[in-house]
């Protein structure tokens, strides 16, 4: 018989001291009526769009 050793994963979920910073996303210039890409390519946008940006810390903590 084989001895069978599965390592176990331990996981800790803490909550951030400081709140998120949010980016403001602008796409300039604006919307067009019909796509027709050329040597350059417009962007598009129909809102402004609002992305979160979290902090990410992370440490690794040796097993004993």
């Amino acid at each position: 018989m084989t001895e069978l050793n599965v390592p176990t994963v331990t996981v800790k979920v803490a909550e951030p001291d400081l709140a998120p910073e949010v980016a403001v996303i602008v796409a300039v210039p604006t919307d067009t009526p019909v796509a027709t890409p050329g040597d350059t390519t417009v962007a598009t946008a129909m809102v402004p769009e609002l992305h979160v940006t979290v902090l990410l810390m992370s440490r690794l903590v040796p097993s004993e």
